[in-house]
């Protein structure tokens, strides 16, 4: 039986699994950064790094011949499986991170944008199972999407597919991270609906997006329906364009009981034919789908 190592490197761990092809998990560990709540990139040196990576792949494929290694990063990745730009961790800026796994361990190693690998993951074993045309949607503390067509990931020309957040929708709104004014991710992204709350005057002590949702404050109230409504238009926007049998919706704020809101306000926005059937469904594999997505880019 084949078998594959999946790393899912985030901006507070990495994890490692050894997987079986029917997706069994057979090992898994866990490596904790040290990172403050404050920091927004992981700021370890690049040997530490790749020290953490390789020992985590060298102890869990112990006695076990490996068909490869498939990571999941948050990161934009070349074809090439090399880290383009700034890496939320730091020191993997602009890094061949796969041909250095190549070189090392000498077998298959495949590298994908985290996104990507949440959709690939619910597509194969989760909320997207026997569906070729899925979209994996991100919302938490930032906005985007993977994007699966006939069965494999669509990364677009230079790995960038998928980030919706950053559309403008109302040219008049707030700014988000990257300075741009009225976008999905302005509305709708975890610390931008706080934001959002307290310049609206927003009375709660330490608002959380949660306790925004569970207000009945009028305030709160109406920024959670701006909000909901304008990540809708951009959901809306991706089943315009891609026409979609699913969408998936993972993330820090997926657990949030909104899903017959969105499938009703979708409707809104889009054309009839293309919005017939599709359902905006909550992931099933959570904080894990990443990792299985990871193994899927070996066994694929």
């Amino acid at each position: 039986m084949n078998h594959a190592i999946a790393l899912d490197i985030g901006g507070t761990k990495i994890e490692c699994v050894l997987f079986d092809e029917k997706y069994n998990q057979l090992k898994k560990k866990r490596v904790y950064f040290s990172k403050t709540e404050f920091e927004s990139v992981v700021c370890v040196p690049k040997k530490e790094v790749l020290g953490i990576i390789c020992n985590l792949i060298t102890e869990l494929s112990k006695g076990v011949r490996i068909k490869g290694i498939g990571i999941s990063i948050p990161d934009v990745i070349t074809k090439e499986g090399s880290i383009s730009g700034t890496s939320k961790i730091g020191s993997l800026s602009n890094f061949a991170l796969g041909k250095y796994l190549l070189r090392k361990f000498k077998c298959k190693v495949k590298v994908a944008n985290d996104a990507d690998c949440f959709a690939l993951g619910e597509q194969r074993i989760g909320a997207g199972k026997g569906h070729n045309n899925m979209i994996g949607v991100i919302w938490g503390t930032g906005i985007g999407a993977g994007i699966i067509l006939d069965g494999k990931i669509f990364s677009g020309t230079t790995g960038s597919a998928g980030e919706f957040g950053h559309n403008i929708i109302d040219p008049a709104g707030p700014r988000e991270r990257i300075g741009l004014r009225g976008t999905v991710e302005a509305f709708a992204a975890g610390p931008n609906m706080v934001r959002n709350y307290i310049s609206a005057g927003g009375r709660m002590k330490d608002p959380g997006v949660r306790k925004i949702f569970d207000s009945k404050e009028a305030k709160a109230r109406k920024i959670m329906r701006l909000s909901l409504e304008r990540l809708s238009i951009g959901i809306a926007s991706l089943m315009n364009i891609l026409n979609p049998e699913i969408i998936v919706i993972g993330g820090g704020l997926s657990s949030l009981p909104v899903y017959r809101q969105l499938n009703s306000l979708t409707k809104k926005y889009t054309v009839d034919g293309l919005r017939k059937n599709v359902k905006i469904v909550k992931n099933k594999l959570g904080d894990s789908a990443g990792v299985y997505g990871a193994a899927a880019l070996v066994f694929s």
